[in-house]
This record gives structure tokens, sequence and C-alpha cells, in this order.
């Protein structure tokens, strides 16, 4: 589910930065860059330098409303869009901002009912501002409002910096960047551009929803997140919204069957010529044009989440399994297939008590003085969405010390008592941990980071332990799903029971007899 080896690093960067940056000297104030600047002198002619906000957000906010942009809203999503460049005339600025909030509208209703008012508001309450400018080859709009985004965060807009990254070459390039607050596209990049009139009927609602569930999963839990989760997530409402995805594979051969067709042979009379040659296929013989794509992430497909191809697959020696998955470190085509399904069934909850994950992941983590956000583990979070899992509760509740005794990394214990920090391997919780090191005045800044650092890679080690406590259950729930119904569930009265066997199975997880099979088509699969 997640790799090891290469997550573990950047989530101890990302935690240790947050702890140990230190915050901005008041007063000081960065410079603008010279692209932040034209553009600032654009919107607002003749402002003064002590008139502009020392806030980024009040900045940006500014900026947006003058008549530089033509504007509209549409649920959660302000949308701004440039009118320079390739859209400089106003009414082709205003027919983009018109085509974006129709294709935003089933995006919207959606959040809506995901995140419905009255939650703790990082989706429910959130303005979501969404940018959009058309500058080709030498016209500067894209880049001075990626220069201005990233003068704003500086001054500490949305605290995507300074863990994140705004101007950089590669966002220069791209055609879409996103911060914690605000998401910015390039519709004259070529991967825009080719295919424009599909884009802005679908794929801005696309990246909409994948900027929803962002930031919901990273700004709403504590910890990594799984390549099948996030893809999967954002795979789930995109197609709730759309009917299909936008992500997926096609690819088209062309070909004639076998034929053949003898030449013509004989004597040809004095002062005359063999006929011509007959070329080409015989008429009734048509070309056969077949999609070569990956069929796992076929466009038709994902319209029933994969429903019928997973049905086949249950039947191969080697089915699909979020337990396997996670043993391979894998994420493939596959993979993104099965977590469209599972999340398809996961959001639909019914008449259930326990809450949805995407109420769950409303509240924004805050970070108090010891550096360490103060939200629930992601995998604690989700587990609570499948109405509990006692293993991942009895990992949640063990001290310290037994958790490294379990999870075989005696280093980490040794490192804390040699470190005399013998007291926080009886603490249960990271942040229990990180609240008793930031009281602790006799460490060293050296020793305090280590001993920071040490705290965030037990709490990674303990999370990787919960999702592959969790992963039965979900391999259990979708199997139990697949065969209660052997097409797609599309009518109500077909979803009920669907519905039910799915969360019943989800409760229980696997039977010791399911436990085997995976076990033994697991060791066909590797070998």
């Amino acid at each position: 589910m997640m790799p090891v080896r290469s997550l573990t690093p950047t989530f101890l960067v990302l935690a240790c930065v947050t702890a140990l940056a230190p915050a901005s000297a008041a007063g000081d104030t960065p410079e603008m860059s010279p692209g932040a600047r034209a553009l600032v002198e654009q919107a607002l002619p003749g402002i003064e330098a002590s008139q502009v906000p020392a806030s980024g957000r009040a900045l940006f906010e500014l900026v947006l409303g003058s008549d530089l942009f033509v504007s509209g809203q549409v649920g959660p999503f302000d949308v701004h869009v440039l009118a320079a460049d390739g859209l400089r005339r106003e009414r082709d600025a205003t027919k983009v901002l018109d085509q974006v909030l129709k294709t935003l509208e089933p995006a919207a209703e959606l959040v809506a009912r995901l995140w419905p008012e009255g939650g703790e508001g990082l989706v429910s309450q959130a303005r979501l501002p969404l940018l959009i400018a058309d500058s080709g080859d030498g016209e500067p709009g894209f880049l001075e409002l990626l220069s201005l985004l990233d003068h704003c965060e500086q001054l500490g807009y949305s605290g995507w910096l300074p863990t994140n990254v705004v101007d950089t070459p590669e966002n220069r390039g791209a055609e879409v960047v996103r911060t914690w607050e605000v998401q910015l596209f390039n519709l004259a990049h070529a991967t825009i551009a080719e295919r424009r009139k599909a884009w802005l009927a679908h794929g801005v609602g696309y990246y909409s929803l994948a900027f929803v569930a962002n930031r919901a999963l990273r700004r709403g839990a504590w910890g990594m997140v799984p390549p099948w989760l996030a893809n999967g997530l954002i795979d789930e409402l995109d197609i709730a919204a759309y009917e299909r995805a936008w992500v997926g594979q096609e690819s088209w051969t062309c070909q004639t069957p076998g034929w053949f067709r003898p030449g013509w042979s004989g004597f040809v009379p004095k002062g005359h010529n063999p006929p011509p040659p007959v070329v080409g296929p015989p008429a009734d013989l048509a070309t056969t044009v077949k999609n070569s794509g990956d069929p796992w992430l076929g466009f038709d497909d994902s319209e029933t989440r994969h429903w019928s191809a997973l049905q086949v697959d249950r039947k191969t020696e080697a089915p699909f399994s979020f337990v396997d998955s996670a043993e391979a470190e894998s994420f493939l085509p596959r993979d993104r297939a099965a977590a469209r399904c599972l999340m398809h069934l996961l959001l639909s909850a019914g008449d259930r008590e326990a809450p949805l994950l995407t109420t769950l992941l409303d509240r924004e983590v805050a970070t108090p003085p010891d550096g360490m956000p103060d939200s629930d583990a992601l995998p604690v979070i989700f587990a609570r969405a499948l109405g509990g899992v006692p293993e991942v509760e009895r990992l949640d509740a063990l001290d310290t010390r037994s958790l490294l005794v379990e999870l075989e990394r005696p280093d980490l214990i040794a490192l804390l008592e040699r470190q005399g920090a013998q007291d926080a391997l009886l603490l249960s919780d990271h942040r229990e941990q990180s609240r008793w090191l930031y009281g602790r005045s006799r460490y060293d800044s050296a020793t305090r980071l280590e001993l920071f650092n040490a705290f965030l890679e037990i709490e990674f080690e303990q999370q990787m332990a919960m999702w592959k406590a969790i992963a039965p259950h979900l391999d259990a729930g979708l199997a139990s799903a697949l065969e209660r119904s052997k097409r797609y569930p599309s009518k109500e009265r077909d979803i009920v029971p669907v519905r039910e066997s799915f969360w019943e199975s989800v409760a229980t997880g696997p039977s010791a007899d399911e436990v085997g099979r995976s076990s033994s088509s697991r060791g066909r699969s590797r070998r």
C-alpha cells in the first residue's frame, strides 16, 4: 500500500520542517518579484507600496477582485479567468468562465453531499480559488500569476511554504499548479490545448475534485496517503460527478484479417498485355479496429467501476488483493480499478450510523508549539469510517516499547534509551511524545532533532502496520460485494443487498479459509 523505503524520508522531512522552521521575523517582508509586481500594477494601477497588503491572503484576494479577471462562483469553487494573453478579449474570457462554471456544477453538488454544511470546515466551509490563464510562448500571464502566488505564500497565505514550493522551473512549465487553497491552470499548455474542448467539459472538473480530495486527505489527517486511497478517492469523485473517469487509457490498432489472392498466370497472345494486377483486400473483408489499451483503465468500464472485469479477475489463480498489493508495494492499473470500486462502495454508506470517510476528513490539522500535528493518524480515521478495526485499535493503544518489540525495531528502542528518553517509551501516542520532548530543556538542538525524528519514524512504522491490518477487511468487503451481484448494481433495489453484504464482510474480515486461499494464491503469483 505504501512503500516503506521510498516514503519514510519524505515523511520525516515534511514533519521536521514544520516543527523546526523558524517563524519569520516581524516586519521581514519578502521583496516582490518583477512578475508579481507587474501583475499587481496591472490589476491595481496607481497603488502605492505602502498600500500593498502585508497579508498574502488579502493581497491575493485584492488582485483577483480587480477588473483584470472575470469571475464567478459555484459551490466551493471561486473561478477567476485572467482576461489577458489568449483571452484578452473579455467575451473570450467570459465564454471560458461560463463553460467552467457549468462543468463544475455536478462537482459542486457532489462536494456539498459528501462534505455537508455543519462540518468542521476544512472542505465544508472552504472557498477554493481556481485561476485560469491562456498564456502561450512569450505571453506573461500564467508566469505572473505563479509569481504572485509564490509571493503571497511567502507572506503566509495557506501555509504551503516552506515544506512545499510554488515558483520553480517545473511549475513554470506545468499545466496546473496547486497549493493548499489555490489551483492555477494554463489553457495554452500542450497537455490541455490538445484536448481543450474535452478538458473544459470534464478535465477541469476532475482536477477540481482532485484538489478537494487532496486537501481532505493531506490536511484532514496526519500521515502518508497510500496511492490506492488517493487515486481511488479522486477517481470515484470524478466518476460519481461525470459518470466516467477522466483518467484512463485507450489505444487503437487497425488490421485486416489475413487473406490470399493468387496472381494472374497464363500465356498472353502476341501484341496483347496481361490484365492489370488486382490490389488491396477483397471488398467483403472489413478492417478490424481493436482497442489495445490496458483494459483496467478503459473509459467505458470506469462507468461501472470495472465490476465485470473484477468479477472475472476473482476467478483467476491470483486475483486482486489489497493485502498482496501491500506486501508487493505495488500500485498498478488493476490496483487502481479495484480502488475505484472499493471507494464507490465505501462512500455508499446508506443508513449506517458510522460517519462517512469524507466527513471525518473535514477537520484541518493544527500544529501546536511542540511541532507535531494534532490530528489522528489517517489509518485510525479510515478504520473509524469502516466502523472500527480491532487490530488498528490494539496497535493504537500499545505503548511505544511494546509496539517496537512487536514490529521488530530494537534499534529505535536502543536510540531512545541511549538518549535517556526511556519515559517516552512508556507513551502510546506520538503527540504525547512530542509534548514530552518539548518540555525537556536538558536536550541540545541536535539531540532534540534526533528524538523528534525517532518519534516520527515510530509513528510511520505504526501506521504501516495499521494499513496492513485494514487490508484484509477491504479484501473481504470487496469480494463479498462482487459475489453478491453478478452485474454492476446501478438501481437502488440492487444496491441495498450489495451494500449490506459489503459492510457486513468489512466488519467481520476474512474467514480462516479465505486467508488460506489468499496465501496460496500469493505463492502461485510469485512463482
